[in-house]
């Protein structure tokens, strides 16, 4: 039977995973409560098939050790999928002119303490991991909304730094783990 670990779960409760999250709300209701800035995670080397860790880099303190933990209790030939917002987008840079700042940005208790585009992100998860799907997903409004699919599409792939408000990558470390074991 596969071992999956669904890594801030808030909403997304799956069933037959172990749920984790920072803490406990009317909203979230983990399996286990784990502070991803208390390294490290409460996990044996190589224990988990599948790992979900969509949105939650960009909240904690030191993204880079985190990925080092997952590496670390994911199996040789399990699979990491992971996501982060992608803050470079068309939007955010309007957003950003107009206002000086971002909205997910509060001085006294930061949302986001992490703010990066889709090449940081392939860069850091490379560092790690094999790449072995990426899925931009689009930017979404009323203008942009009325263009054409294969535009929209076209825009999406060819500038997703500009037109994706976040990718989603599917990573293993078999490549990886080959390289250092030679």
């Amino acid at each position: 039977m596969d071992k999956k670990l669904n890594i801030g779960c808030e909403n997304d409760y799956k069933e037959g995973w172990l749920n984790i999250d920072f803490k406990k709300t009317e909203i979230t209701k983990p399996d286990k409560i784990i502070n991803l800035n208390s390294l490290p995670l409460p996990f044996q080397n190589n224990e988990f098939d599948l790992i979900q860790c969509t949105e939650v880099l960009e909240h904690v303190l030191y993204p880079e050790s985190v990925l080092k933990e997952l590496k670390r209790i994911l199996k040789k030939k399990g699979k990491l999928i992971i996501s982060m917002p992608n803050e470079t987008n068309i939007l955010e840079r309007i957003t950003f002119l107009i206002h000086g700042a971002l909205d997910d940005f509060q001085k006294e208790m930061p949302h986001h303490f992490h703010f990066t585009n889709t090449k940081q992100q392939i860069e850091l998860y490379s560092k790690y991991f094999k790449i072995n799907k990426i899925t931009y997903s689009s930017i979404k409004g009323n203008k942009y909304n009325k263009l054409p699919m294969f535009i929209r599409n076209f825009l999406l792939n060819k500038f997703p730094n500009l037109f994706s408000i976040n990718m989603v990558c599917e990573l293993t470390l078999e490549k990886l783990r080959e390289q250092d074991e030679n």
